[in-house]
């Protein structure tokens, strides 16, 4: 079933925030409260401005990226092109400026046929853009514009005017215009989801997140399995943005199995580096005896098996369907996972009669908390856990260090979530040859995709791909 996930963006990563990695390039900086916005635009006039006085020597070039085609005006596609600059940030005395409308300009004491390269290489990343390839017939390049200060300041200064006037102007629009009307889904904005859905770029929209089995001494973690999901946050914001996509359970029920052929498609046709040894897919029941599924196991590779995870409601609903499955699924060799359960759901329901390999538990403060009584309470949490059995438990959504030692301490020795991609990226940095021109955050949203900008950037897919193992040397860490 959709899975809701939260921004990989968040406390965990704040410590190791990205850091410049292209020199001085400058970019839109974060509002302080109360305090006006300055634009890389703003920024770029007043650069233009000191220049005025000391031209001589001094060039500026304008790369009219916001003119190529939408598809190659990504994130990822820009952080490359900045990337490409740094050589001139460190070598000379150069300022990049980002734009608004995804222009870049590059203003310094530049010798030519360097500054010429630089964007000869850059016209190169974006070849296959007609852009690159348009004559104009007068000789003109609507890739860039070149301005030689000593001569064209004036030209320079009035185009940077321009730049910043609009800028302005994109501003106020953007204060002024109402936000975007968020509609109540129906069965006809199902049908065009699904629709859109059918002709999306589905492998982009499908996330990945590891879980890892600590083992004895709590010094070592390996990954257990790798599970495969699609978020809604993802889907909503890429398919259907003015759109609740929760606003009816009936609906986005019948979403979800529409999802569920998808993914199981898409899975049975991609390809990795490094096949994690177990794959976890969180499935409607019924899409369980759809022929995709069939499919899906078919496509697994020698050695290679699955743990189907199941909500209880949907279990719940149809206890023969649920038992038969698992009975197919452990003949093959395959595993079912009971997700989504909360103190509450253990306290009301004996989970152990759903015979599940493994229970799925989302980590709260809340089952930390032993000063009251609740059914919510860490005394609670500690008798449920320790009925149903510790080691079948996995515990998810791990965003902190502390989430791990409270399940260490239940006994607990699977663990899911933020602080273990983390963990697990800071692995795959340590033995990655490339990883100087990377961040911590940077390697964590490399890790979480199959395809798309952010798996573009990265130019080591051998080591995005690996399955490393956690070592350390403290028995209280993971």
């Amino acid at each position: 079933m959709l899975r809701q996930r939260r921004d990989m963006h968040g406390s965990l990563m704040k410590p190791n925030a990205p850091k410049p990695a292209f020199g001085r390039v400058l970019t839109t900086p974060e509002p302080k409260a109360a305090e006006r916005v300055v634009t890389p635009e703003r920024l770029l006039l007043e650069a233009a401005e000191r220049v005025g006085r000391m031209r001589e020597g001094r060039v500026a070039v304008q790369i009219h990226l916001s003119r190529l085609q939408a598809t190659n005006r990504e994130e990822a596609h820009l952080r490359i092109a900045l990337r490409m600059l740094d050589p001139l940030v460190s070598g000379y005395r150069t300022q990049v400026f980002l734009l608004g409308n995804k222009d870049i300009v590059v203003l310094g004491q530049i010798p030519i046929p360097d500054l010429d390269a630089a964007v000869y290489k850059l016209r190169s990343l974006f070849g296959k853009d007609p852009l690159t390839q348009e004559d104009t017939g007068d000789g003109s390049d609507r890739f860039s514009t070149w301005f030689i200060l000593e001569n064209d300041f004036g030209r320079f200064l009035e185009t940077v005017q321009d730049l910043d006037m609009a800028a302005e102007a994109r501003k106020i629009e953007n204060a002024t215009r109402p936000p975007p009307k968020i509609e109540i889904m129906t069965s006809r904005h199902l049908e065009a989801v699904l629709a859109t859905m059918e002709r999306a770029d589905i492998p982009r929209l499908i996330r990945r997140q590891a879980a890892v089995r600590v083992g004895a001494g709590n010094t070592r973690a390996e990954i257990a399995f790798q599970e495969f999901f699609f978020s809604v946050a993802d889907v909503q914001k890429t398919i259907a943005p003015r759109l609740d996509l929760l606003s009816s359970r009936w609906l986005f029920q019948h979403l979800t199995t529409g999802l569920d052929r998808m993914m199981m498609v898409a899975l049975s046709r991609q390809r990795v580096r490094h096949r994690s040894p177990v794959i976890s897919v969180n499935l409607n029941l019924s899409s369980l005896n759809d022929s995709r599924f069939k499919g899906l196991l078919d496509s697994l590779g020698g050695g290679q098996t699955m743990i189907v995870e199941m909500e209880v409601l949907d279990a719940l609903t149809n206890l023969r369907d649920y038992f038969a499955a698992c009975e197919r699924l452990r003949a093959d060799g395959h595993k079912v996972a009971m997700d989504r359960l909360t103190p509450l759901t253990l306290r009301m329901i004996d989970v152990t009669l759903f015979q599940a390999d493994y229970l799925k538990i989302n980590w709260s403060p809340d089952l930390a908390d032993t000063r009251g009584g609740s059914a919510t309470s860490g005394e609670s949490a500690r008798e449920m856990i320790a009925v149903a059995g510790a080691e079948r438990f996995v515990l998810a959504r791990c965003d902190s260090e502390a989430a791990v030692k409270w399940g260490l301490s239940m006994g607990i020795q699977w663990f899911q979530g933020r602080f273990v991609d983390a963990m697990l990226a800071a692995m795959t940095m340590a033995s990655c040859k490339e990883s100087g021109a990377c961040t911590l955050q940077q390697c964590v949203q490399r890790r979480e995709v199959l395809s798309g900008p952010a798996r573009q950037e990265c130019t080591n897919h051998q080591m995005v791909d690996s399955l490393p193992t956690i070592r350390s040397s403290g028995r209280d860490q993971a």
